[in-house]
């Protein structure tokens, strides 16, 4: 039990140390360069935002870009909050508007996608002996309006693979 408590704090300050990190180096882009960057980088950029953001909640990231058992998991991580751990697959989705859409009825994910996560995700805990009641996906919606240095984050946290 120690040893989650351990990990958990560990990720946070390695969390809070890359995302200060990583905001000095937006600032320094966006208003001294002031360069926007295109889709794919803000794409990118909302992956290590959504990593550094779920390393200070305690997550341990195992993956990134699996793309193993026929769906691209964008992040794969293990959740330390619980008693036990959970096997994680995180579907990060960026996007610079939201032309008034609300966020929780937005649908992140497809049904279709979803299902494929869904059935990789199992494949992958069978790997590593993980019960299916300990795995689940969740989706993260990244708004990145331009011209803005922070980004608000949306985290939307599936159900456990036995109970979908």
């Amino acid at each position: 039990m120690g040893s989650y408590r351990m990990q958990r704090r560990y990720n946070q300050m390695i969390g809070l140390v890359t995302g200060v990190a990583a905001w000095a180096l937006r600032c320094l882009c966006l208003c001294v360069l002031r360069r926007q960057p295109s889709n794919q980088r803000i794409g990118q950029l909302g992956e290590n935002l959504v990593a550094r953001f779920l390393l200070r909640r305690g997550f341990l990231i195992i993956g990134r870009r699996n793309s193993r058992f026929g769906a691209e998991m964008d992040l794969v991580g293990v959740d330390f909050q619980n008693d036990e751990p959970e096997l994680v697959a995180i579907e990060v989705k960026t996007r610079r508007s939201m032309s008034g859409l609300r966020t929780k009825a937005y649908p992140l994910v497809s049904y279709r996608q979803m299902r494929r996560l869904q059935s990789a995700l199992s494949q992958l805990a069978t790997l590593y002996d993980i019960s299916m009641d300990r795995a689940r996906v969740d989706t993260v919606l990244v708004h990145w309006p331009n011209n803005a240095t922070m980004p608000a984050v949306y985290r939307m946290q599936g159900k456990p693979l036995s109970k979908a």
